[in-house]
């Protein structure tokens, strides 16, 4: 799970915020809580401490970060990653 804070980011024009990512924040931060007082296995990687808003340049940059954890669950292996990030590459 990866959420900004609603903030002004690395990422975006100063003084962007986003009340949409900021209710999302809150969101995922309980949906976090609820899984691990269950005890499932989940990556929690809010990104409060560098701010964001609900912006193309973050969902890229996490979608970068967490395509080898979600091709590795459906079992696709590293020429299946290859060839979807070249095919994709400029749209990215």
């Amino acid at each position: 799970m990866s959420c900004g804070d609603g903030t002004t980011g690395p990422l975006e024009p100063p003084g962007s915020t986003s009340v949409l990512e900021a209710d999302f924040n809150r969101q995922n931060h309980a949906l976090a809580s609820e899984l691990e007082r269950r005890g499932a296995e989940a990556r929690d990687h809010q990104l409060p401490r560098t701010g964001g808003t609900h912006g193309w340049p973050y969902w890229q940059r996490e979608l970068h970060s967490s395509l080898p954890m979600l091709l590795q669950a459906v079992g696709a292996d590293g020429w299946t990653a290859a060839i979807v990030l070249y095919d994709h590459a400029e749209e990215w």
